[in-house]
């Protein structure tokens, strides 16, 4: 297989996981997504792969929200003091 139908395949499993209730415990997931490429799109693909690929996904959205949050801070951090209110009069 090429990487790029690995690629397909590890997206379709991703998505599948993304749908699932976030209540249900790894295992069951991991059953799930197994079950899914399963029935759905004839491949086989054993719950340690499966897990390796949710991990990844798991670490690349954490490090998103951390850059978010960061440049969020930053943000908030950089309009606070561009604010300066000893210049503005009450009243007429």
């Amino acid at each position: 297989m090429t990487s790029s139908a690995n690629q397909r395949i590890q997206d379709r499993a991703i998505r599948h996981y993304k749908r699932l209730d976030p209540n249900l415990g790894m295992e069951i997931k991991l059953t799930k997504v197994q079950k899914y490429l399963r029935e759905q799109h004839a491949i086989k693909a054993n719950t340690e792969t499966i897990e390796s690929w949710i991990r990844e996904y798991e670490k690349k959205i954490q490090k998103i929200q951390k850059i978010v949050s960061f440049r969020s801070k930053e943000e908030i951090k950089s309009k606070t003091e561009q604010f300066n209110i000893t210049n503005l009069r009450i009243g007429n």
